[in-house]
């Protein structure tokens, strides 16, 4: 095995996945509760295009200083910088590993799987997730 293959295997770990969909989990939930309360967020394009792409990156480097016991990549354990440069980048990944966790569940799902099944997101319908900002 060569060094970057090594490098590559020493980052993605269970852990790091498990970090990215935490991420991806508390961005959603902070994201509805948004949503929620203020009702023009859906519409507003500073919400939209700004908060809503960095929210999940800052998510990541916060929450990286929450525990002091999880797995850390030993590269980054030893610098504030490095472990925020981390959080910052499994954020940036927590969209691609939750679409990539959520489409196997669903691969496992039409295959039969009840726990897969159980596990996917529900759907709502739009006028229960995004209900019309002008009350009609």
């Amino acid at each position: 095995m060569n060094q970057l293959d090594a490098a590559f295997h020493s980052f993605v770990t269970v852990g790091t996945v498990l970090f990215c969909l935490g991420i991806a989990l508390v961005t959603q939930v902070v994201r509805t509760i948004v949503e929620a309360v203020w009702k023009g967020a859906v519409v507003n394009d500073l919400w939209n295009e700004v908060i809503v792409r960095l929210g999940p990156i800052l998510i990541g480097a916060v929450l990286v200083f929450t525990s002091k016991t999880f797995p850390w990549p030993a590269q980054v354990t030893g610098s504030h910088l490095a472990l925020s440069f981390y959080g910052a980048a499994c954020g940036v990944a927590s969209a691609y590993v939750y679409a990539a966790f959520k489409a196997w569940l669903t691969v496992a799902a039409t295959h039969g799987s009840t726990t897969a099944k159980r596990l996917l997101p529900r759907k709502f319908p739009k006028s229960v997730m995004h209900p019309d900002p002008s009350g009609t």
